[in-house]
C-alpha cells in the first residue's frame, strides 16, 4: 500500500482480529496477529517489517520519476509475490 491507504489497513487488521485498540489508541497485537507473524517468520517472511513496502514503494517512484519502466518493476514484483503465495500455500499448516 501507500501512505494514503495506511488508515484502510489498519481497519482490515483490527477488522480481522489481528490486533486491537486500547483506550489510549495504542494498537496490540491479540493472539490471532502474533500466530500469524510467527507462522510467516517461520516461514521465511518477515512480511510484519516494513522493507518489503519501502522496497515496492521506492521502486514506485522510479517509475513515476521515468528512472525505470513500469514493466522492468512489476515484473520482480510480481515473482516475489508469487513465491510468498506459493511457499504460504505449501506451508500453510504453520499458520
Amino acid at each position: 500500500g501507500t501512505d494514503a491507504t495506511i488508515a484502510q489497513h489498519i481497519t482490515t487488521i483490527c477488522d480481522r482480529n489481528y490486533a486491537e485498540k486500547d483506550g489510549n489508541q495504542r494498537f496490540h497485537p491479540t493472539q490471532l496477529g502474533i500466530a500469524l507473524v510467527e507462522g510467516y517468520n517461520s516461514m521465511g517472511y518477515q512480511l510484519n517489517k516494513p522493507d518489503l513496502r519501502r522496497e515496492m514503494e521506492a521502486e514506485c517512484t522510479a517509475v513515476a520519476e521515468g528512472r525505470k519502466s513500469k514493466e522492468a518493476v512489476l515484473g520482480p514484483i510480481i515473482a516475489k509475490m508469487l513465491d510468498c503465495f506459493k511457499t504460504a500455500s505449501k506451508e500453510a499448516t504453520k499458520l
